[in-house]
């Protein structure tokens, strides 16, 4: 299987307090800037950025943005990920597609988290009720954007599959793009979309470190 062969540490980057140095770099990113947005700090950069998107709107932009947006909905993920599975399985084995099922699933595990952590507003959530259930609490916060975080992980893995540079980096557009929609179409503040693309990007760190071997080892256990 050609992915098994896949380097799974970096020998010019040192780990850092035992974990690989790149996951350790985008984790350690992810949680600053998960700090710099419960505590407001980026509400400035937020502001600015939403006003600008403001003033450009128009009924045309709206209608293909919209639908732009749609490739890091829940509906598409539903579709897509199965998919991506599949072509996994049958290209590198079965515990290579589930290997990468159980990173998506861990980065979700952590988006979920930082929804409740840190709490920031989605831009259209207009006036809060006094007490809301946590289902409520989790729809109404934006930190960070489920859309920009699915998109990125999605495209991001048929990347890894693509051998033509120009196809990978149309995915790597395409993760900028759907994630920019997510802004311009006020369902997300700026720092809620950059938070999803540290987020995806930590995730792919901890892929590049554990995901090979964590195949291994269920296709191993899958043997038995």
């Amino acid at each position: 299987m050609r992915v098994m062969t896949t380097r799974t540490t970096d020998t010019h980057l040192r780990p850092v307090a035992g974990l690989p140095a790149r996951l350790a770099l985008w984790a350690v990113a992810l949680g600053a800037w998960s700090l710099l947005a419960a505590a407001g700090a980026l509400a400035g950069l937020d502001q600015s950025v939403w006003r600008w998107a403001t003033a450009h709107r128009t009924a045309g932009l709206d209608v293909l943005l919209r639908a732009v947006t749609f490739f890091g909905s829940s509906v598409v993920t539903a579709a897509a990920l199965p998919a991506l599975a599949w072509r996994t399985w049958r290209r590198d084995g079965r515990g290579m597609a589930l290997a990468w099922l159980a990173v998506f699933s861990a980065g979700l595990a952590v988006q979920i988290v930082l929804r409740f952590a840190v709490g920031q507003w989605r831009p259209d959530a207009g006036a809060l009720p006094a007490t809301m259930s946590l289902l409520a609490r989790f729809q109404l916060a934006g930190f960070p954007s489920g859309h920009a975080y699915r998109s990125a992980f999605l495209f991001g893995w048929l990347a890894t599959t693509l051998r033509s540079a120009a196809a990978r980096g149309a995915c790597v557009a395409l993760i900028v793009v759907v994630g920019l929609t997510r802004v311009y179409l006020q369902r997300h503040w700026l720092s809620d979309v950059a938070g999803s693309w540290l987020l995806a990007l930590a995730v792919f760190a901890a892929w590049r470190a554990w995901g090979p071997r964590l195949a291994q080892r269920l296709e191993a256990a899958l043997r038995r």
